[in-house]
């Protein structure tokens, strides 16, 4: 004889008098015995913060782990249902206030381990990339009726609500006492602008040349460690040498894409081998490998001002040519491509870091 498999059933929602349309729902619904249910829990975060934990059975109550509805925005809300499988499609439709929904067997894990596993789906842990693929939480019957859908599946991962921008600005031959904003004599105020909107900080470690100190900065590691103990035009047959971030090593920018930022780069690489640098690739140290979306400026360790050999994404470009008969100027079209870039991101969406 088999025993039949509880599931925690998980949903959430953006409307908390959904939240509680639905929960009333499924509370009629046990007490009818038309579905049958361990009991019902329903968490509401209020817009000032406030967590509040209303059910249907004490037990199951006193079984649940500290802290519910900690991880919920303002505004939002969420129902637990413990239930077996076979009444899984009942409950679930019971719930249709819902888009997002996650489901996880008790089994052997028990259920505090099973809560743990579909609360992960809506909060991932972010330290360990790539992020899984969402698994289903609805239920997939013989047909469309029988069938309940869960809209979290659309794939792509979604930055947290409270991430920030993160933008890096790397200067070759720049002293660190040079900038105002570090209480150096140049007038640099938008560098002021910027750091009084987050964070500075005021101890790396640099080296006296561009690649190793450019490694350092985008994996956080010392620059032997990832393969750049001297410049990329002179990789050597040593560890920590070769020029070449090892695949064991994640850069900043995939750590940031992973986790549903969207990434560009422009201006000087200088991480990718000379040998490597043609449109005939490969292209597995070009910037895109290291985690941008997208790319545009040059690889090599310096290019002039007039005439550098652009790239764009995995594309050698070649010299551009000036408009209107003026002589092509680097700085200038840098900085237009940077914010037609921003633009075109901020059109499509607005609130994507």
């Amino acid at each position: 004889m088999t025993t039949e498999q509880n599931l925690v059933i998980l949903t959430g929602y953006f409307s908390i008098d959904a939240a509680r349309a639905d929960s009333d729902r499924l509370a009629q619904l046990a007490a009818d015995k038309t579905i049958r249910t361990e009991g019902v829990i329903l968490v509401e975060k209020g817009a000032d913060g406030k967590v509040t934990v209303s059910h249907t059975n004490d037990d199951l109550m006193s079984r649940m782990p500290q802290g519910l509805g900690a991880r919920l925005m303002p505004g939002m809300a969420a129902i637990l249902v413990v239930a077996p499988e076979t009444d899984r499609l009942a409950v679930q439709q019971a719930m249709a206030g819902s888009l997002a929904r996650s489901i996880a067997p008790i089994d052997n894990k028990g259920l505090t381990d099973a809560l743990v596993e579909a609360v992960q789906k809506f909060v991932p842990d972010r330290t360990v990339l790539p992020i899984p693929d969402r698994t289903f939480g609805g239920t997939m019957g013989r047909t469309l009726h029988n069938s309940v859908p869960d809209w979290t599946m659309i794939p792509g991962p979604k930055a947290p609500g409270d991430a920030p921008n993160v933008l890096l600005v790397i200067i070759d031959d720049a002293g660190f006492g040079g900038p105002n904003s570090f209480g150096g004599p140049i007038n640099t105020p938008n560098f002021e602008r910027v750091q009084e909107m987050g964070l500075a900080y005021n101890r790396f470690h640099v080296t006296a040349v561009c690649s190793p100190t450019r490694a350092a900065l985008l994996t956080g590691r010392n620059q032997h460690r990832v393969g750049f103990g001297s410049i990329a035009e002179y990789p050597g047959p040593f560890p920590g040498y070769t020029a070449a971030k090892p695949r064991s090593c994640t850069a900043f920018p995939r750590i940031l894409k992973e986790n549903g930022y969207v990434t560009a780069g422009f201006g000087k690489w200088h991480l990718t081998p000379d040998n490597v640098q043609g449109a005939a690739g490969p292209f597995d140290h070009w910037p895109k490998s290291w985690g941008f979306d997208h790319w545009w400026g040059f690889l090599s360790g310096a290019a002039g001002q007039y005439d550098p050999i652009i790239t764009l994404d995995d594309w050698t470009l070649g010299v551009p040519e000036g408009k209107d008969g003026e002589p092509y100027y680097f700085p200038d079209d840098i900085t237009d491509k940077a914010v037609e870039w921003l633009h075109a991101v901020r059109a499509q969406n607005a609130s994507k870091p």
